[in-house]
């Protein structure tokens, strides 16, 4: 540790006062440090031993962490291995387990936020133990996001525009019962729904996973929302944007609704915590960034809305083969009668009218057949989220 490093607030220097100074034996030390934020990866403070102690002591002080550090208590003269550190560390009074390397550092994982202390002893002189933060997780910050999407089941004949049919959306959200990865915020409810619901044009829900970067692709945060007729989703209080808190980072953003295959970002979206929008309306989002496109169907047509006919929620359209998405429908209006109907929210009404019809006009059957390309039956539409 430099000099300079005694003035520098990012590094906090602790003073060890050794007993005695023969080789091989032990020392006993009082460390006294001040309270330091810790929020940089590599920041350090060191137990530097010095004469004349008496005391037997070995608290260094106590640092603040964010959730996910990593402390790596390095032993020896700039990390050399002098000697056997022994280590201790406790989050809020509670012992924190050390691993041992094959240095014999003692590394400490502080995968909880909180105020850490403690200290280390050794038995061979000189010696410094510097508690180095070896990873540290970023503080997570508030978000807020607005996001836009299109439902062909909506969408007017030869226009973007959404049409609001279905008079029947739930107050309560319908993914928790699905099995979508859970929301942040849990089952979401709006009170009296009937009339925000009226007067805010709302579509249906939609569930939003806020993804990591790179393959697997695992969910960081999940919530629901409202989707509107203007196509852009909302919190549900029907007006206030998506809120969620996480790490500063760059996510990738998926949409995915009950009856509809998924959109999702063709690459990550920087989050820096400003409020930033995101819209699968146009090809073009804020930025210049391209938004991934649904996968090409048989026709070889290409469109930026979430494609229908996902009807059993297995990321594929298909009309024809085992799991396919025609059967339920029919299964849905009783399975003997196709010219019967059904009335109310259910996942087989595809074009979101309110009414499962396996036949005549605006039936929900033949819409399946149109995504997948209109004439070959056993043609299939895949999904573009991982």
């Amino acid at each position: 540790m430099r000099d300079t490093d005694l003035f520098n607030p990012t590094v906090v220097v602790a003073v060890c006062a050794s007993l005695s100074a023969s080789m091989g034996q032990a020392k006993e030390c009082t460390y006294k440090v001040t309270v330091a934020v810790v929020n940089a990866v590599g920041e350090q403070f060191a137990l530097v031993p010095l004469p004349g102690s008496t005391t037997s002591h070995f608290n260094y002080g106590t640092i603040q962490l964010s959730a996910g550090a990593i402390v790596r208590v390095v032993n020896g003269f700039q990390g050399d291995p002098l000697a056997q550190c022994n280590a201790s560390c406790q989050r809020d009074g509670v012992s924190e387990t050390a691993v041992v390397d094959g240095w014999q550092n003692r590394v400490f994982n502080c995968s909880v936020a909180g105020n850490y202390t403690g200290g280390a002893a050794g038995d061979l002189i000189p010696t410094t133990y510097q508690f180095v933060i070896a990873e540290l997780v970023p503080t997570p910050v508030v978000h807020q996001l607005r996001l836009g999407c299109i439902l062909t089941g909506t969408v007017a004949t030869n226009n973007n525009i959404m049409v609001r049919n279905l008079l029947s959306v739930p107050c309560n959200e319908p993914y928790t019962a699905l099995g979508y990865p859970p929301s942040i915020n849990g089952s979401e409810t709006v009170d009296g729904c009937s009339s925000l619901f009226n007067q805010t044009q709302v579509i249906d829900w939609v569930h939003v996973d806020i993804l990591t970067a790179t393959p697997p692709y695992d969910p960081v945060v999940s919530l629901n929302g409202l989707l509107h007729a203007d196509h852009w989703i909302t919190s549900t209080d029907g007006v206030s944007p998506l809120t969620f808190s996480a790490p500063p980072g760059n996510y990738r953003i998926r949409i995915a609704h009950r009856n509809h295959l998924a959109n999702i970002t063709d690459h990550a979206v920087p989050f820096t915590g400003a409020s930033m929008s995101v819209s699968f309306k146009q090809f073009l989002g804020l930025g210049g960034m391209f938004y991934l496109l649904a996968p090409p169907s048989c026709g070889g047509q290409t469109s930026n809305m979430m494609k229908l006919g996902d009807v059993n929620g297995d990321g594929l359209i298909s009309y024809v083969g085992s799991n396919n998405d025609r059967d339920p429908i029919l299964l849905r209006v009783g399975g003997n009668v196709p010219t019967a109907t059904a009335v109310g929210y259910y996942l087989e009404d595809v074009n979101m009218d309110g009414v499962v019809k396996y036949m005549g006009a605006n039936n929900d059957r033949d819409l399946i057949l149109q995504v997948i390309g209109g004439t070959t039956p056993t043609n299939v539409v895949l999904g573009q989220t991982p």
